[in-house]
């Protein structure tokens, strides 16, 4: 198969139960990808990772060049092979001084399996794990509860799914710091 790259301008999402942090700073974002994702499916998960960060004060920009960090979907036995755990829906690579870094991958074969074994569509799982996955390419660490917690329970996969998992306020500042950092160099 081809590796396709995915380009569309930002997109508006829900922002249910939540308020908007500060004026935004915008990151760029490209999508890579072996056509194993539907154009609903990456459509709608950019959308919910939208609304995600506009709420923590980031616009993402979804480009199909030069961007400043890169999602790279995997399929099959690549994802199977190569994920760090049984239950991985993701990985960022981070540089191990600045703890940041500019790719990440997700599984998008294991979403698709969480997805339909609780009898839901991927595409907001999805984009709630490329909140996830972008935030530690921003330097964001794992936390005890919420979108970034390491192994998400029934709460956060709950809160995924309604389309309500964000960041704390603390965290929003610590990405905005990040994208300033990312931004600079």
């Amino acid at each position: 198969m081809t590796l396709s790259v995915m380009s569309v301008s930002v997109l508006a999402g829900s922002t249910t139960g939540a308020t908007p942090n500060r004026a935004s700073q915008v990151v760029s974002v490209q999508i890579q990808h072996r056509n194993n994702v539907g154009p609903k499916t990456l459509f709608e998960a950019r959308a919910d990772a939208t609304s995600v960060y506009r709420m923590a004060g980031v616009e993402l920009s979804w480009v199909s060049e030069h961007p400043d960090l890169v999602i790279v979907l995997r399929d099959g036995g690549s994802a199977c092979a190569m994920r760090p755990g049984p239950h991985a829906l993701g990985q960022a690579l981070l540089n191990r001084n600045s703890r940041m870094g500019r790719t990440a991958y997700i599984n998008y074969d294991c979403i698709e399996d969480l997805a339909g074994a609780v009898g839901v569509e991927p595409a907001r799982l999805l984009g709630h794990v490329m909140a996830h996955e972008l935030a530690h390419l921003l330097g964001l660490p794992h936390a005890e509860r919420g979108l970034m917690r390491a192994e998400w329970d029934d709460t956060e996969l709950t809160l995924a799914f309604q389309g309500l998992l964000y960041f704390s306020p603390a965290q929003s500042e610590h990405m905005r710091r990040g994208i300033a950092a990312l931004t600079s160099q």
